[in-house]
């Protein structure tokens, strides 16, 4: 299921949308909400501030956003041995959600999940730093499982 899916749906039906969205992908937005405290409301309030044509803006932006998301995936591949960080550690997912932040990483079920927000990247007109903003994910993660292995 597509974040941009949204667009499809009447703006009254948005809130039942993201409860489908978050049901469809548990193991990404559970942990996402969990780690932004996202109740009813605030999901709410969040996509209440979404214009459709700003949603349609960064849909329409989707070739940039793939050119992007590769160079990303390769400056990740180029660091792997420099930030110590195997498969099994980790997955970052580039995903729409509620613009909050424009990069976030939490633990779940022994490893790490990263989320760039392309809803957040695009308002702060930052798809040109995707690559830095995934090393900076990948960062985090290493210091976090770092910080576990110092502590056992």
């Amino acid at each position: 299921m597509d974040f941009f899916d949204i667009l499809k749906k009447d703006r009254k039906e948005w809130m039942h949308f993201w409860e489908d969205y978050k049901r469809r992908l548990p193991g990404i937005m559970i942990p996402y909400c969990a780690f932004y405290h996202l109740d009813e409301p605030r999901v709410r309030l969040s996509l209440d501030q979404f214009s459709r044509p700003f949603l349609d803006r960064i849909y329409q932006k989707n070739e940039t956003i793939r050119f992007w998301k590769a160079k990303a995936a390769k400056a990740l591949s180029h660091r792997q041995e420099e930030l110590r960080l195997v498969q099994e550690d980790f997955t970052i997912y580039m995903i729409g959600a509620l613009g909050l932040e424009d990069s976030a990483y939490f633990p779940n079920t022994g490893k790490y999940i990263g989320i760039i927000d392309i809803v957040s990247v695009i308002a702060n007109e930052r798809i040109e730093e995707l690559p830095s903003i995934a090393i900076g994910i990948a960062k985090g993660i290493r210091s976090s499982i770092d910080r576990e292995e110092k502590a056992t």
